[in-house]
């Protein structure tokens, strides 16, 4: 297997705002590479499926104009609007063989073969595959669902590459850490108590998880306020839904 490049990338709204696509922020991200990438995880394609593919098109156009090479976009679907992610390759180093395409209500193509392709290095014919994923944003439910869906590619015979915009941190000790708590300006992680009441109860029903612990991030002191919040707002949504989805 050749060495390849790779690139991913999180291109707000695609460059779509009020009706029009801006792509000089695009080449501003992709000036100055040394070497032209040769597979792009791309995410938030935003209407890129508008008027006979424009906006995949511009993209195509503004990454051959700034890398010095010649890119085809693949626009994937999304289950959470006119947002996909797509892929972009270099077709002097690569050649895409499948893509299941942009249609989300295409019948003939399962939830596990969605955004996910198959290419070959054009100096070796090596084969490899690849995918672009965009998490749900608001649930960690949903996208343990949306990772189980990929994980076979992990025991695929074929090497797969995957990434995009996960929307969480990667486990393990051998990949960087981030403080979501930091990230978050001091807010309590998960967000609204409207999205923990979703997120626990679909954590019991879907996953049969029988309890849950209130600990606060590093062992930091406790924060009462919210504490409060779980003991008299949560804890009670959680069990009040769960007996009535059990009940039903």
């Amino acid at each position: 297997m050749p060495n390849l490049v790779i690139a991913t990338i999180n291109h707000e709204a695609g460059g779509y705002h009020d009706g029009t696509f801006d792509m000089q922020p695009l080449k501003q991200t992709f000036t100055g590479l040394d070497t032209p990438p040769a597979v792009i995880l791309f995410c938030e394609a935003k209407h890129y499926r508008r008027h006979q593919h424009q906006g995949l098109r511009l993209a195509e156009r503004a990454l051959t104009e700034v890398l010095g090479a010649p890119y085809a976009g693949l626009l994937g679907t999304s289950q959470q609007g006119p947002i996909p992610p797509a892929i972009f390759y270099n077709t002097d180093l690569v050649t895409n063989l499948n893509w299941p395409g942009d249609d989300p209500h295409d019948p003939d193509v399962f939830a596990d073969q969605s955004n996910v392709g198959r290419f070959r290095a054009n100096t070796t014919g090596a084969e490899f595959g690849a995918w672009v994923a965009h998490f749900n944003a608001r649930s960690a439910v949903a996208r343990l669902d949306e990772a189980k869906l990929l994980d076979r590619y992990g025991r695929d015979p074929l090497p797969f590459i995957g990434g995009g915009d996960l929307n969480s941190t990667a486990s393990g000790p051998h990949f960087p850490q981030r403080d979501w708590r930091a990230a978050n300006h001091g807010r309590w992680i998960g967000g609204s108590v409207a999205q923990w009441i979703e997120e626990l109860t679909g954590a019991v029903l879907e996953h049969d998880a029988s309890g849950f612990m209130f600990i606060e991030p590093g062992g930091a002191t406790q924060d009462l306020t919210t504490l409060g919040s779980w003991a008299a707002e949560i804890a009670p949504a959680v069990r009040e839904t769960v007996a009535k989805a059990l009940a039903a």
